[in-house]
């Protein structure tokens, strides 16, 4: 519920005061909304937790129609698997690209030849402007380019908020995460972060990043431990 940097203690929602010597915040993120009309109708889904992918699996079903919002890992991911199970499959990224905050130019064309291949419906440079009731329980994702995509299901994937109200809270300094240095280490002495939730030095550029990878926060455990 609470971090006290001062008074090196957390407080826990049950009032409960634990002090620490160190302190690690690995909080993750929340599911990034779609802020578009329609964003909240039934059928319209992500993916973070299991009780989301157990209430994906059901829909993906032989002939069903989803349409997946966001070309990154997770939208990906899901596009593939939805296409092994039978199900007709469109991929709409607003970005020039798939994978573009990820992976370089020239991997990210191979995974849109490779997804076209296996008969998923990509279109890049197109953003979403409205999801309508289309009737029947199914869905009508209008684009930009004035056309209409239809579907049972809608997976939105276009990423994370970092998780930083604790953080904000207790008066670390906050950028797009938990600013840490190429320790990890934040603002705060005594304080560490790691994973999705932080804004880190590149290693390339020295340009503060986030990256929203399992690779990250892995490799980020171990340099914070």
């Amino acid at each position: 519920a609470a971090l006290d940097t001062a008074a090196r203690s957390v407080t826990l929602a049950s009032g409960e005061r634990i002090a620490y010597s160190a302190v690690l915040l690995a909080t993750g993120g929340h599911l990034r909304r779609l802020a578009i009309p329609g964003s909240e109708l039934p059928g319209v889904l992500g993916l973070r937790t299991l009780d989301d992918a157990a209430a994906l699996a059901p829909r993906l079903q032989p002939g069903a129609q989803l349409v997946v919002i966001g070309g990154g890992f997770i939208g990906l991911e899901v596009a593939a698997s939805a296409r092994a199970r039978g199900c007709r499959v469109s991929v709409v990224e607003g970005a020039p690209r798939l994978l573009g905050r990820a992976v370089p130019a020239s991997v990210g064309a191979r995974v849109l030849a490779l997804h076209r291949a296996h008969g998923v419906d990509v279109r890049v440079g197109i953003a979403p402007t409205a999801i309508v009731d289309a009737g029947s329980g199914r869905l009508g994702v209008q684009l930009a380019d004035g056309s209409e995509l239809v579907a049972d299901t809608v997976l939105v994937g276009i990423g994370i908020e970092p998780a930083v109200e604790l953080a904000r809270t207790a008066g670390l300094s906050v950028g797009r995460g938990v600013r840490v240095n190429a320790e990890l280490a934040t603002s705060a002495p005594g304080v560490w972060a790691a994973g999705d939730v932080v804004e880190f030095p590149s290693r390339v550029s020295g340009a503060p990043i986030r990256q929203e990878t399992w690779h990250n926060a892995e490799t980020q455990a171990r340099t914070a431990a």
